[in-house]
């Protein structure tokens, strides 16, 4: 064989397997229904399996799924705070190898019926609430196999100051 049909064989092996890889990645924007803004924060899962993610600032999300592994018919959950919680079948979930479609969600109001605000004890966590998104400092809320209440995590450090001290 000459080098030249080497090449083409090289070429379409890796251009195959390429394709492949891409059919296990659901990704893209979850935008504002009304004012077509990102939507960041927003909890993107299979909650009976323990499987998520969550979107970035300007929105984008990747969750890496096997179809094959889940029915067609399960579904994936998108949640956020002040929006409309929603549901697609993981046979309409859309696989585009290079690009990021939009996923609209309807902003909604949440009602409360009181606020309490206390100040307890000073304690330490010891385990960790969802997975690091990426590399940066935003944490995401799938644990086992639930999707806990809240949308958005923030770690926070202070130090007391007590009067006459010099910090």
């Amino acid at each position: 064989m000459n080098p030249i049909k080497y090449l083409l064989a090289l070429f379409l092996a890796c251009f195959c397997a390429t394709g492949l890889s891409a059919q296990k990645d659901y990704k893209g924007r979850v935008i504002d229904a009304k004012t077509k803004e990102p939507i960041p924060y927003v909890n993107i899962g299979i909650v009976d399996a323990g499987v998520g993610t969550v979107s970035d600032e300007e929105g984008l999300f990747h969750l890496s799924l096997d179809k094959n592994l889940f029915k067609p018919d399960t579904p994936v959950l998108f949640s956020a705070l002040g929006y409309k919680s929603f549901k697609i079948p993981l046979r309409s979930v859309p696989r585009l190898f290079n690009e990021y479609p939009d996923i609209a969600m309807q902003p909604t109001t949440l009602e409360l019926n009181e606020v309490v605000v206390s100040d307890k004890a000073t304690h330490f966590i010891e385990d960790v609430v969802g997975y690091l998104n990426n590399g940066e400092e935003a944490y995401g809320y799938w644990k086992d196999n639930i999707a806990l209440g809240g949308e958005l995590a923030t770690k926070s450090w202070s130090r007391r100051v007590f009067e006459g001290s010099t910090a």
